[in-house]
């Protein structure tokens, strides 16, 4: 009887060493994912865009970014129902955001395509499409670029 106890205690701890084993890598990829380079925002998108390999209609998303530099990911989640409705990565970062948090959108014949997002909040530009965004550079004034903005989202 004793032996059982024996063998079931150290059952226990090796289950116990494993499952902290397991789930250790889990806790340090949740915590990249809120690292200070993290944010969350709210767009309303007035009329369908393509951003991606994603078309999205217009209506209220809500946008995370996670990561950095080549390793940033950006998720497109619906605002009304919270599924994730796109992924979008990998992106070039770069680190001079000059104007408020916007989606910047320009034309690709009749499309209008998100070439990147600029997130004010962490001096930052996540560019998807570096064609489209080179191309366009500087032209927001210019009514050839367009800028969706985008609001720091409540936690």
């Amino acid at each position: 009887m004793n032996s059982n106890r024996k063998w079931t205690s150290i059952t226990l701890t090796l289950l116990a060493a494993m499952l902290a084993a397991v789930c250790f890598p889990v806790s340090a990829a949740a915590q990249s994912a809120y690292s200070p380079k993290a944010f969350r925002g709210k767009v309303t998108l007035p009329y369908e865009i393509h951003w991606g390999q994603a078309t999205l209609p217009a209506g209220d998303y809500i946008l995370s970014v996670a990561g950095e530099g080549a390793d940033a990911l950006i998720t497109v989640r619906n605002a009304k129902n919270g599924r994730t409705v796109a992924y979008v990565g990998p992106l070039v970062t770069k680190g001079s955001a000059e104007g408020s948090s916007a989606l910047l959108i320009g034309a690709l014949g009749t499309k209008r395509v998100v070439h990147s997002l600029r997130v004010a909040e962490l001096g930052l530009v996540f560019t998807s499409d570096p064609a489209l965004a080179r191309e366009l550079e500087g032209q927001e004034e210019a009514r050839q670029l367009q800028a969706v903005p985008v609001v720091v989202a409540k936690k």
